[in-house]
């Protein structure tokens, strides 16, 4: 967070005055420019009645007391005060009902609504912010900051990326599920090569050939012996023809020894089981390719539907940390370890229950100090919280970012505090 340009053209309290008001007789300090200035003393001293008269001047009769007037004295002891800022205002708090005048840089007087919306409430008074819980925190801090509406659309937003981070990682589990369920096709398994049944055919188709060839062969040639036995049994009734007939013989003797033997019948039983095993063996193969690239289909649709889940995951991450930024972004609070986050005040990460003292007024007053528009200082009551260590810390905080804090804190040790009230007067 940078406050370094605000702080300068910003209206930070350069003095404060203060008479009969309250606990207090006369007290006058100034206040640093930017870091912790802590009013100490014991209760009932006047710490918190000069703060109060911070409040009155600038936000009016919503501080203003019931009993304003120090009862210490006499009748004429009104109560009085006086505020510069360092930009030139001045506001006089006068009369017995704490009529407040504010005059500007140009000499104009009127009342508070000069200021016009420089001065929230939320920075006059820190309480009701660090006295809430955590919802009501969360709803303060939406509202001073003025994001309700933004804060709404994103929450829109963010239930449109939710619904459709859980459809797609519906789609994603039963896609995951199927996977599960299918076998991966060839794990353990070898493809044989595929079996060339044009060849196979055209073996069978040869070799039936070569067997009607045969058949025809063994017909002719049984064909043949029987016209041989015919004729020699007609030899004895026609002599006459006896010659040609012996010529006749005698040719188809000489055809007949001519003849080679006939191969064996070609037993087509080993052709058939192998023809058989090919198309078993094709047709398994065409199976398991179909399983194949069944499955490549699968992790493929659960590799998309993982990408899915994943994309609307980052959708809606990217959804939270917009809205997580608003406040950054819009409330003028440049601190990235101050987010809101599911209906919370986070602190680096930490709800408010996990906060040390001064971590709580780092945030409260961040808020405070982001309300501001045109003004630089925070009050912050009860101090007595925290040890002097964390009070050196956020002194430190609050000069490296340029933010003028006014508080108070129960001691009775004057260095233990920046200005020490005691019966109504600073003492020295």
């Amino acid at each position: 967070m940078s406050k370094q340009t605000k702080a300068d053209a910003g209206l930070t309290i350069a003095s404060v005055d203060a008479q009969n008001f309250k606990r207090i007789k006369c007290v006058r300090f100034d206040p640093k420019a930017a870091g912790l200035t802590t009013l100490g003393g014991m209760n009932r001293q006047g710490k918190t009645s000069a703060l109060t008269l911070i409040q009155l001047a600038f936000m009016g009769k919503k501080f203003l007391p019931s009993d304003l007037h120090n009862d210490s004295g006499g009748p004429g002891d009104i109560a009085s005060g006086e505020i510069t800022t360092t930009n030139g205002y001045k506001v006089r708090i006068h009369g017995k009902n704490g009529t407040v005048e504010v005059t500007d840089p140009e000499g104009k007087k009127g009342g508070i609504t000069l200021f016009g919306n420089a001065v929230s409430s939320f920075a006059t008074d820190l309480r009701p912010f660090i006295n809430a819980n955590a919802t009501d925190k969360y709803k303060i801090a939406v509202l001073a900051m003025g994001i309700g509406e933004l804060l709404e659309t994103i929450e829109a937003e963010r239930k449109t990326a939710y619904t459709a981070r859980t459809v797609a990682n519906g789609i994603m589990d039963k896609a995951k599920v199927v996977l599960a369920e299918a076998v991966e096709p060839g794990k353990d398994v070898k493809i044989p090569d595929e079996v060339d049944i044009v060849k196979l055919s055209a073996q069978i188709q040869k070799a039936n050939q070569d067997n009607d060839d045969r058949t025809q062969k063994k017909h002719d040639q049984d064909e043949f012996k029987r016209n041989q036995q015919t004729l020699s049994d007609t030899i004895e009734e026609l002599e006459a023809d006896l010659k040609a007939h012996r010529n006749n013989l005698l040719m188809r003797d000489a055809v007949i020894t001519s003849w080679k033997p006939l191969p064996e019948p070609i037993n087509l039983d080993p052709m058939n089981t192998k023809m058989a095993a090919a198309n078993k063996t094709n047709t398994d193969r065409a199976i398991l390719i179909k399983t194949q690239t069944d499955y490549d289909a699968l992790v493929c649709s659960f590799k998309e539907a993982e990408q899915t889940a994943s994309d609307t995951q980052d959708d809606l991450n990217d959804v939270i940390q917009k809205k997580n930024n608003a406040v950054t972004e819009l409330g003028e609070i440049e601190n990235p370890d101050i987010t809101l986050e599911s209906g919370q005040v986070l602190y680096k990460g930490k709800a408010w229950d996990c906060l040390a003292g001064v971590e709580e007024l780092i945030v409260a007053i961040e808020m405070g100090s982001a309300t501001n528009k045109g003004c630089n200082f925070v009050l912050v009551d009860g101090l007595e919280s925290m040890d002097p260590v964390e009070r050196g810390k956020l002194d430190t905080w609050g000069v490296e970012n340029g933010v003028q804090l006014i508080g108070t804190v129960v001691t009775g040790d004057p260095d233990q505090c920046s200005i020490f009230i005691q019966d109504g007067h600073v003492k020295e």
